[in-house]
């Protein structure tokens, strides 16, 4: 193995869940998850090259990853949706794993359901960036990115609200 197919490794293995997690933030569907998982790999293995160290490896992958995942998104646009299970957690009892499934499909739901723009921006914050790391990743300012996460993270609160059912009292 030569040194870019083990340096595209190491990234795989070091930030595969950060990348699984955007790229299910944006394909709803297992097998199109794996073949979307594929194309960032491809794209990694592209791109790799060009990684100078200005910022993070992991800002770095987080950027490829969501670049593909919008290109595969707008692909899919004009298709019609599909309703499969997302990712799944071995280490949960039965009622918790239900439970964990229903919030997970709630969260996937509402950001899926976010303009693009909104999406970049919730999707990294969930993920752990910081406002100063997406406003760099995204190329705007670092008071630009906190209002416009503000307002997106405001907006899935909505979203969230809507899909939540409300609890009623019974007298």
């Amino acid at each position: 193995m030569n040194r870019r197919e083990q340096e595209l490794r190491d990234v795989l293995e070091e930030h595969g869940g950060l990348i699984q997690r955007i790229i299910a933030s944006y394909e709803r569907d297992l097998s199109l998850q794996s073949d979307l998982q594929q194309e960032v790999a491809l794209a990694l293995w592209e791109a790799l090259p060009r990684f100078r160290g200005e910022g993070s490896k992991r800002a770095f992958v987080a950027r490829v990853a969501q670049n593909r995942s919008i290109a595969h998104a707008v692909r899919r646009s004009r298709e019609p949706p599909t309703d499969r299970v997302e990712v799944q957690d071995p280490g949960l009892s039965v009622d918790d794993q239900v439970d964990a499934d229903r919030r997970r499909h709630e969260l996937l739901s509402a950001v899926r359901a976010l303009p693009v723009h909104d999406k970049q921006l919730v999707v990294l914050s969930l993920e752990g960036f910081t406002t100063r790391e997406i406003a760099s990743e995204l190329g705007i300012t670092e008071n630009n990115a906190g209002v416009r996460l503000h307002r997106a993270r405001a907006a899935l609160k909505k979203r969230m609200r809507k899909w939540t059912p409300q609890k009623t009292g019974t007298s």
